[in-house]
């Protein structure tokens, strides 16, 4: 064999080899020692086989052969371990025949591989050769997804590197045709599913970057945000491979600007399918039919839609505008405080959709510095300034409180000095009637005192001398007074509101003259006006109060609108902490640092509120108690309301933000935070204080739940109608009262006096006193339970003046008068379904037994009450209400197409305010004079005929004869020769009314109540945000026969009516959706569908009223049966017999028998003045 290597890649030359080597010789013959590796069998001379590499082994070509049959997908391997790289067949005599054979030395790609890196081969072993054989007309479109999705973490121990966590892809078929292949549609939502990351993700705006725009100012928007979304909708949409921004920004292309808006807008409504919150489309849309006056419903499709903004969005979105609105142009000083004083002012709008259009006005008002150094609440020296760590920390005291309901009682619970003050006032209420009768001073055009001014001995001299009802002398209150005081003069940043424009028979000069810098302006935040020097000796109703007006577009009863103006308040006390922290930094060459003593820091630090009355406070009480859970119990799972505007002002540094955050952290109003703070907004210093305005009117309007059907009966007598007589029981306003009740109150009182001094002859020797005036109605009472339902009315009458006097007394009110009138009034609260107020009065009183002393000398002369114009105190929601009337004089209390109200409102906020002192007294006196009368003058009132005084005695004591002696009292055909006489112990009422039992304990029942409610919501769970009468109950006491038949009826409504009129009286909003949500499950085979968080009350009526004409239909006897069973549950509710109680027993109550410390003084017990 020649050892000479001849090219193997040539046929030809091949054989020419073999036959230079193989002439002459006998090749059968030869063996040369090879040996198939595989089977070991010698491979003749003459045979072919192959050689192995590159181990180098030879095999034969049945081995060769058999072995790659046998290995499948797996590495093909030579017996003696190598794997194979390669083989090369030799022929007869060991000639390499042909190239060499090279191996794959992977394995056989997987359908994993395949996915990965071959998709067409892919398909076309999963879809077979049917595949590529479709008969179906039009082209084939093959879609490929490929999806890594990695991740930082570690390989072989190296740090940083990435590793695939998870592999996607989607392949699929698309034909032309509309039915090309089942489920074309479901691949088509899978295949579109699978990019919605890719494409919608990265094409969100987020939040804070989405402003409101134009129409043009969103197209230029969508120009310049060429997403992936929007490129793959105007490719999808137009069939373009890219947009042609000629033509797209050219002038005069129309069509292809409005394909191009067309594919932004449907961006926008993608996006909005899944998040929150509106994009830019839907803002300029929202905003533009904000501004055409569309209607609700109209508004509400579009929502449906999602093409504008949602009725709470849109809500907010206008909050956001009106913070930022607000916010602008404040000015005040860093060491001074702000307060925010508001109220609705509604206006009916006329034309052919009527509503109603809501605003809120506000009054911003500024404690200044000298004023808060006059109540220590501020001074040079930080020793001399009053503390500000609260007096008590509330969870602390809830840890300690170790005896069931001791806490509770402490806190909301009448004490002995509450009841001390309510017997003054009722003896003193005895002794003037006493009085008035033995100077015959119940007669026609006789002047007596107004009584209702009286709570005590020291009030009736004042009253008596004049001094109460004064008007106060500048000259004395100048001390006191900071808009008077001539050491803290300022100029005050003032602008006219951006909407307010002269009159077309005004010029510039004479707006200027008018709203410029000669008019006087109060010391307020400053909103809406020019620059002006405040006026050191006003002594008008804006400048006593240091405040100014204003007014935005916005609804107090919504949720939205209090979060905003929490927000609000709570942003202007940290501007005024920013202002001083950069004051400090400036003069110290270093900020303040993050653990100062809260002693140094600005007032402000103390604390943010808003003044109101009760509706916006009880909503923003549940938001405040979120928070306050956050921050004082460091539960992070509470949820707060996402209202919330954002801070278009907030463009703090960060070091500001961390030093804001670890001075707020640290203590709130109620005490020590706990955790960092994270989550909560107000860390602990916003509060929200109802006014004890309407307090009062709440009160009255419980009063008249409880007591009205009987007390109508007297009311009667000098108001001959029904509807007067409701008038004055549901009063809308306190004052409705002020002149009646007290003369009610004084003819009872009157009455037993006459009775019991008749009884002992009239002896000149034997003049009853207050206190056995007094004994003697108890007495009268203890057989009569008409008498007693009488005395707990006369009780409730003098707690009524208690609260209303609580604003009157010295020179800021007695906050220790109003506590004491509401931890009373709670009781009643309780009785009568007044929640919100149950809710209010339990954090008042958890707030005033924690607040420091700084703060309840800020609330005791600044928060509790403003002044008049006369300098007299009053509540703060009255004095709101002052405001209120000021703008209804040039607004009215209607609004028509074209009227311009906004620029009216600016306008009436920036001159009200500027008015002349005596033009604002003359306003307030509605008088033609601007002096007002003296206080002996205003503290009397001339009887008439019609007096409480002479016609009510006339029916009390001539005809019912209610505190006589020895008769019992007459409840029917009094005046005719045989009346009915009430039996013993009978609670039997005029007017064919039975009275309930319960009404005599309601004092007993309301205060076991609110102990409960205390105990439930502020002490086993502090702080509680969901408040249910399941755990509590604050159901109403059916007073009479006439209560139970009217809340019967509205039982039976709630179960089976099917009149939309009678469903909405007698069921709430929340009682709806409980009825709804029980109905849809029962009728669950009608493939009910309904949200009711998206539904009105009046949609929700119309849906029960379908869902239960159905279920009667289906099952005769559902309406029966529903009937029962409501019938049964009130029955439940309200026993129909209440157990007796024992007059002899609650006689003894404080509440009927009042301090006896109190009536035993000497000057009840004589008659003597």
């Amino acid at each position: 064999m020649s050892t000479k290597r001849q090219r193997s890649d040539s046929g030809s030359d091949v054989s020419a080899t073999r036959r230079r080597v193989t002439r002459g010789v006998d090749l059968s013959a030869v063996d040369d020692g090879t040996v198939c590796v595989k089977c070991s069998q010698t491979i003749p001379y003459t045979s072919q086989c192959a050689v192995l590499q590159p181990c180098a082994c030879k095999v034969c070509l049945v081995c060769l052969l058999a072995s790659h049959a046998q290995r499948g997908k797996s590495l093909l391997a030579c017996s003696c371990g190598s794997e194979v790289a390669s083989h090369q067949i030799l022929a007869a005599q060991r000639v390499p025949e042909g190239a060499a054979i090279m191996y794959n030395t992977a394995a056989a790609p997987l359908e994993e591989e395949l996915m990965k890196y071959q998709p067409w081969q892919y398909l076309l072993k999963k879809e077979g050769p049917a595949f590529v054989a479709s008969e179906e007309e039009g082209a084939m479109f093959v879609l490929y997804l490929g999806q890594w999705e990695k991740t930082a973490g570690k390989v072989g121990g190296s740090e940083g590197a990435t590793t695939t966590t998870r592999f996607t892809t989607k392949a699929f078929r698309l034909m032309g045709g509309r039915a090309a292949s089942e489920g074309y549609a479901d691949q088509m939502c899978e295949f579109f599913g699978t990019l919605h990351p890719f494409l919608v993700g990265p094409s969100v705006t987020p939040r804070s970057k989405i402003p409101t725009c134009m129409p043009r100012e969103f197209f230029d928007h969508a120009v310049e945000d060429y997403s992936p979304l929007l490129a793959a909708i105007y490719g999808l949409g137009t069939g373009n491979g890219e947009r042609n921004l000629e033509k797209i920004t050219g002038a005069g292309q129309q069509d292809h600007q409005s394909q191009y808006l067309a594919a932004a807008a449907a961006r926008d409504v993608i996006i909005r399918i899944t998040h929150k919150y509106p994009h830019h489309f839907q803002r300029m849309l929202g905003d533009q039919l904000e501004m055409q006056h569309t209607t609700s419903l109209f508004r509400d499709l579009v929502s449906a839609f999602r093409i504008g903004y949602s009725r709470d969005l849109a809500d907010k979105s206008q909050c956001q505008a009106v913070l930022k609105s607000l916010l602008e142009g404040v000015s005040i000083g860093s060491e001074e405080m702000a307060l925010l004083n508001g109220d609705n002012f509604g206006l009916v709008r006329k034309g052919r959709q009527a509503s109603y259009s809501q605003w809120i006005i506000f009054q911003d008002i500024k404690v200044r510095l000298q004023r808060l150094k006059q109540l220590k609440i501020h001074a040079e020296k930080v020793e001399d300034r009053l503390a500000r760590d609260p007096a008590a920390d509330w969870l602390q005291l809830v840890e300690e409180d170790q005896t069931e309901m001791e806490l509770a009682e402490d806190v909301v619970a009448p004490n002995d000095g509450d009841f001390e003050a309510l017997t003054h006032s009722v003896m003193e209420g005895i002794k003037y009637a006493i009085e008035l009768d033995l100077a015959d001073g119940v007669k026609i055009d006789a002047q007596i005192l107004r009584f209702g001014y009286v709570i005590d001995h020291e009030t009736r001299k004042q009253l008596e001398s004049g001094e109460l009802l004064a008007p106060v002398d500048d000259e004395e209150d100048s001390e006191s007074d900071p808009a008077t005081s001539n050491d803290d003069r300022e100029v005050v940043e003032r602008r006219i509101p951006r909407n307010y424009t002269p009159r077309e028979d005004e010029d510039e000069e004479a707006v200027n003259n008018t709203v410029g810098a000669a008019a006087h302006y109060p010391a307020g935040l400053n909103h809406g006006m020019h620059p002006a020097s405040v006026d050191a000796e006003r002594s008008d109703f804006y400048g006593r109060n240091n405040a100014t007006l204003n007014v935005v577009k916005a609804d107090l009863a919504k949720k939205e609108s209090v979060c905003m103006i929490a927000q609000y308040t709570y942003d202007v006390r940290k501007m005024i902490l920013q202002k001083w922290y950069e004051e400090q930094r400036t003069a110290k060459g270093a900020p303040p640092p993050d653990d100062i003593d809260v002693q140094q820091l600005p007032p402000a630090y103390i604390l943010s509120c808003f003044l109101c009355d009760g509706q916006p406070a009880a909503q923003l009480s549940a938001i405040i108690a979120a928070d306050n859970r956050r921050f004082y119990c460091g539960d992070g799972d509470q949820e707060l309301p996402d209202l919330f505007p954002d801070n278009p002002a907030n463009n703090n540094d960060g070091e500001f933000e961390r030093w804001f955050k670890a001075i707020n952290v640290r203590m709130g109003l109620l005490g020590r935070g706990r955790g960092d703070g994270h989550g909560t907004r107000f860390y602990g210093k916003f509060w929200v204080f109802p006014g004890g305005f309407h307090a009062c009117m709440k009160l009255h309007n419980c009063c008249g739940i409880m007591f009205g059907n009987f007390v109508a009966v007297f009311f009667g007598a000098w108001r001959n109608t029904p509807n007067k007589v409701n008038w004055i029981l549901f009063p809308s306003d306190p004052r409705q009262l002020e002149q009646e009740l007290p003369q009610y109150i004084l003819l009872h009182y009157r009455s037993a006096f006459i009775y019991l001094w008749e009884s002992r002859g009239k002896d000149p020797e034997k003049i009853p006193s207050a206190a056995e005036v007094h004994e003697y109605m108890l007495k009268r009472a203890v057989d009569s339970p008409f008498r007693q339902a009488v005395l707990l009315q006369l009780r409730y009458a003098e707690i009524t003046k208690l609260l209303r006097m609580s604003a009157r007394v010295g020179k800021r009110g007695s906050v220790n008068l109003f506590l004491t009138a509401v931890r009373f009034a709670s009781t009643l609260w309780a009785t009568a379904h007044a929640v919100d107020y149950c809710r209010l009065a339990g954090d008042l009183l958890m707030f005033h037994k924690c607040a420091s002393p700084a703060m309840k000398e800020l609330y005791a002369n600044e928060i509790f009450t403003r002044l008049s114009a006369f300098g007299k105190s009053m509540f703060a929601d009255e004095n709101m209400e002052k405001s209120i009337k000021h703008f209804r004089d040039p607004i009215g209390k209607t609004e028509c197409p074209g009227d311009a109200t906004e620029k009216k409102m600016e306008a009436a906020a920036v001159a009200i305010p500027q008015k002349p002192p005596q033009a604002q007294v003359r306003q307030e006196l509605r008088t033609g004079s601007a002096q007002p009368s003296s206080g002996k003058t205003r503290s009397h009132e001339r009887l008439h005929e019609n007096s409480p005084l002479i016609q009510g005695h006339e029916l009390v004591h001539n005809q019912i004869k209610l505190w006589h002696p020895t008769d019992r009292p007459i409840i029917g055909d009094y005046g005719k020769p045989n009346p009915k006489h009430a039996e013993p112990n009978s609670y039997d009422l005029p007017g064919k009314e039975t009275l309930n039992p319960e009404v005599l304990r309601c004092f007993d029942i309301g205060k076991k109540r609110m102990g409960a409610y205390f105990q439930k919501y502020y002490i086993d769970k502090p702080f509680a945000v969901e408040r249910s009468e399941k755990d509590v109950p604050l159901t109403k006491i059916l007073a009479t026969s006439v209560d139970r038949n009217e809340e019967m009826k509205k039982a039976i409504d709630r179960a089976v009516s099917v009149n939309t009129d009678e469903l909405n009286k007698a069921i709430n909003k929340e009682e709806v959706a409980e009825e709804l949500d029980a109905l849809g499950k029962e009728l669950y085979s009608l493939d009910v569908d309904f949200d009711v968080r998206k539904m009105t009350k009046k949609d929700m009526i119309k849906k029960l009223i379908e869902l239960r004409r159905a279920q009667f239909d289906l099952d005769n006897g559902a309406k029966s049966k529903a009937h029962t069973d409501a019938l049964e549950a009130f029955a439940l509710r309200y026993p129909s017999e209440a157990a007796p109680v024992s007059f002899e027993r609650l006689a003894t109550t404080p509440i009927y028998g009042l301090s006896e410390s109190v009536y035993e003084m000497a000057r009840y017990k004589t008659t003597e003045r």
